[in-house]
């Protein structure tokens, strides 16, 4: 069966630099607290979490749940997840992570949809 799937991954913009100045477990707890802020805006829009990868997270919209408007969710789902990780930076700001080990995080995403 064919369907129409939007997918959404988002990133650590410079997460290998972060990674190589930090602790291994300082690291895990960077990732998945980030994490912590992106899965709730997936679920928001009805996006399943396919996978993550490492400092990635990959997102589905359209499959296995569809819905009319799926690329909309995902940009929509996007366009928050950009928002949760400025919250999450306001919220933490540098600790428990020194400012003088790592800049604030980012993230990139990518979304692709095709007929």
């Amino acid at each position: 069966e064919r369907k129409l799937v939007t997918i959404v991954f988002a990133d650590v913009s410079g997460f290998t630099a972060l990674s190589e100045k930090l602790d291994p477990e300082a690291v895990r707890e960077l990732i998945n607290a980030c994490f912590d802020w992106l899965v709730p805006v997936v679920q928001k829009y009805d996006g399943t979490i396919d996978k993550f990868i490492g400092d990635e997270i990959m997102t589905l919209f359209g499959a296995p749940v569809v819905h009319e408007d799926d690329a909309e969710r995902a940009l929509r789902a996007a366009l928050d997840m950009m928002n949760a990780i400025v919250a999450f930076n306001r919220a933490n700001g540098t600790e428990p992570w020194s400012a003088s080990r790592y800049q604030h995080r980012t993230r990139r995403r990518g979304t692709n949809w095709r007929p």
